[in-house]
């Protein structure tokens, strides 16, 4: 009986020692977030881009039972594309692309927190104008989608320095 005691107390008093650095800000997911996104640049595929980061952000961050507020989540992205001089053969050349997004995460007072990330990827153009269509654009979504979803953590394990106003 006596052991049972002091296994019930060594165990009460042993805990993990492992504490996270950031906790999830679960009641931001009660709210519902105006996810506003745009170009820095106007290109052809502009518009595209910033469907895609507005789409993947609100499937993360925004539920249906969510209460509406005055959150809202501005985000800038910028694309550039650079050839890496690199060739595999004579036929094929390795591209590079960098997307830049900066965002700014409001409530009813004002800025709560802003930051800024960058996203790479390479792709290879070679004679097959179809396989340099699907390689671009395979990696544009694939940088955003990632693009997104860091921007989202950030968000939500951001320390709040001050109470949130939704």
């Amino acid at each position: 009986m006596l052991k049972l005691f002091l296994f019930f107390i060594v165990l009460n008093f042993s805990g993990c020692g492992f504490k996270p650095i950031y906790k999830i800000n679960e009641k931001l997911l009660n709210y519902k977030i105006q996810v506003i996104v745009k170009n820095k640049n106007e290109n052809k595929n502009s518009r595209f881009e910033s469907q895609i980061v507005e789409k993947y952000i609100n499937q993360k961050i925004n539920k249906q039972i969510s209460k509406n507020s005055s959150l809202k989540l501005i985000v800038l992205i910028e694309r550039s594309q650079s050839n890496l001089g690199l060739q595999k053969d004579l036929s094929t050349t390795k591209y590079n692309i960098t997307y830049t997004a900066d965002y700014i995460f409001y409530d009813k007072v004002g800025a709560i927190t802003k930051g800024n990330l960058e996203k790479f990827s390479s792709f290879d153009l070679g004679d097959n104008s179809y396989a340099n269509l699907i390689a671009e654009t395979d990696t544009n979504e694939n940088i955003l989608k990632s693009l997104s979803q860091d921007i989202v953590n950030l968000i939500l394990s951001m320390n709040l320095k001050r109470k949130i106003y939704p």
